[in-house]
């Protein structure tokens, strides 16, 4: 636990989990949380959880949103947990194909160039030195590479065809070489699995914060199939759909 009070969350979740015993539950993190105080912290939430008696716990880390249809690279740890009188057998989702980036991008208007620079000192720096990098023996202003322009120098992210894994303290997003700016809102969207229509009250930038904090819907979707067909709850679904239809 810090002092703006995290690591006390699970408190909360573990107490609604052992007083309502939902069918299942599903609990995701970074994958930090496996080596926080040496690994002592995970260790605690997975022996706490399976201290009920009454779930069958899984757990496992999936890139979830690069593997599984939108080409962002967020690897998480996802704890799943099912009744075992309900268990019908679970195992997490296969990995999926990534996608495309461009696909994601809203269409280019011009070639980008030399003069199309962020305007912070800090993003402006680190995309420069990465474009040097780039170009011995790549095309950055053709190729679709992005950059986590604004990471601590020495510290900026590089990767092709792939955004690096959207953030909080990146509400603007990350540098996109052959666009020559950075990523829109709704080009984070399509990262995070949202559709296009999505709509959003807040700001821009308030918006942006949420969208890195936020789960990605392709791999929620993959996996709570696998959930709800597990436990018994995609065909007890089902059945009342038939019968109110």
């Amino acid at each position: 636990m810090d002092p703006d009070g995290r690591g006390t969350v699970f408190r909360h979740i573990y107490g609604y989990i052992r007083a309502k015993e939902p069918t299942t539950f599903v609990l995701e993190n970074v994958p930090g949380l496996l080596s926080v105080q040496g690994g002592s912290c995970f260790h605690d939430i997975i022996g706490a959880l399976r201290s009920l008696r009454v779930y069958n716990v899984y757990l496992d880390v999936l890139n979830n949103a690069e593997d599984f249809g939108a080409p962002q690279h967020r690897p998480r740890v996802f704890i799943v947990g099912i009744l075992k009188d309900c268990d019908c057998g679970f195992s997490f989702p296969r990995l999926r194909s990534r996608g495309s980036l461009d696909k994601c991008l809203l269409p280019r208007r011009q070639r980008p160039g030399w003069g199309n620079l962020p305007g912070s000192r800090v993003a402006k720096t680190n995309v420069l030195e990465c474009l040097h990098k780039l170009f011995e023996g790549h095309r950055p202003f053709h190729e679709p590479w992005v950059l986590n322009a604004g990471a601590a120098p020495g510290r900026c992210h590089i990767m092709f065809d792939r955004s690096p894994c959207l953030t909080r303290s990146r509400a603007s997003g990350h540098w996109l070489c052959n666009r020559g700016r950075f990523i829109h809102i709704s080009e984070m969207l399509k990262l995070q699995g949202f559709p296009a229509s999505y709509r959003w009250d807040v700001s821009s930038a308030a918006f942006g914060a949420m969208l890195g904090n936020s789960m990605c819907v392709t791999v929620l979707e993959a996996l709570f199939e696998c959930v709800l067909r597990s436990s018994g709850l995609l065909e007890q679904s089902q059945k009342l759909k038939t019968r109110a239809g």
